[in-house]
């Protein structure tokens, strides 16, 4: 089945609940209002394609599917369209995509970066000793930083975590994550661009959860 077909069908049971008489034509408008477009024909014509091969990452824009609810004669509240949004998870709906609101995307970029292996991840390691793993913090977006207008960026704090005999350091780096924009609301998965060390390492606690094998008092 189809990533479109799935998800229509999801927002209109949970919508139906609220509105009875909601018909899957006016559940497939709502979603196709959600994806950027202003009727589900604009979707089959521009973007369904993309969605269904290339996209990583979905947004969804609330604001465009209220306004298509109104021109559809449909009273559609935000808290009822949450309960369909809600639905729209990735344990039961994705299929392979993240789907959220716009801030989905700075989620994404720190994944992205703890699932990249730079070479200055590699560097910094090797310096300390062994790696402990790379871990992000907060990420915040670049739009309109001299971007080619089909890509979105972000820049995504976090560190790289080492340890040796004596010492175990985080230290803290900086890396930018891209996503280029396959539709409207549609983003392929995020690649990285680039990384800089941001400060001087610091002394952390491993995350150690073996199990003890000394002797009990």
């Amino acid at each position: 089945m189809s990533k479109f077909v799935s998800w229509s069908g999801i927002v209109h049971a949970t919508l139906s609940s609220f509105h009875p008489k909601l018909r899957l034509g006016q559940a497939r408008e709502l979603l196709a209002a959600a994806l950027g477009h202003n009727t589900y024909a604009s979707l089959r014509e521009h973007d369904l394609q993309a969605l269904e091969l290339s996209a990583k990452c979905v947004v969804l824009d609330h604001h465009r599917v209220l306004a298509r609810a109104a021109g559809l004669g449909l009273t559609l509240t935000p808290d009822q369209w949450w309960a369909a949004h809600r639905e729209l998870t990735p344990g039961r709906a994705c299929q392979g995509c993240y789907i959220g609101e716009d801030d989905v995307m700075a989620r994404i970029a720190r994944i992205v970066f703890e699932d990249t292996s730079y070479p200055l991840f590699h560097d910094i390691a090797r310096a300390i000793g062994t790696s402990d793993g790379h871990w992000a913090g907060q990420a915040e977006g670049l739009d309109g930083a001299g971007l080619p207008p089909d890509e979105r960026a972000f820049l995504v704090h976090g560190s790289v975590n080492a340890f040796n005999e004596e010492v175990s350091l985080a230290t803290p780096v900086i890396a930018e994550v891209r996503f280029k924009r396959v539709g409207r609301q549609l983003y392929s998965p995020g690649w990285s661009t680039k990384a800089v060390q941001h400060g001087s390492a610091t002394p952390y606690e491993p995350d150690f959860d073996g199990e003890y094998y000394g002797p009990v008092d």
